[in-house]
């Protein structure tokens, strides 16, 4: 995941390195999909593009990891029914 959005976004990699856990969850799952992430397009790319190629790569890392960690996802779940 990491590795498509260092494609989409050029500078992603040096602000990764400096952001904390709620940052780089903002930018993940807000940022990103919101077309509001302050970062250059890559080379090639509008700036459309490169936020549907960067929310692509963030779900399928989602996706994948939901797969691989089935009891995360059913506590979660749990917890949010009988919240």
């Amino acid at each position: 995941m990491l590795e498509k959005l260092a494609e989409a976004y050029p500078q992603f990699n040096r602000q990764w390195q400096v952001f904390n856990d709620t940052q780089r969850a903002r930018r993940l799952l807000w940022e990103i999909p919101d077309g509001t992430v302050p970062l250059w397009h890559g080379p090639g790319l509008t700036h459309a593009t490169a936020r549907v190629q960067a929310t692509q790569a963030v779900l399928r890392y989602l996706g994948m990891a939901a797969k691989k960690h089935p009891t995360l996802r059913n506590m979660q779940y749990d917890k949010a029914c009988h919240a």
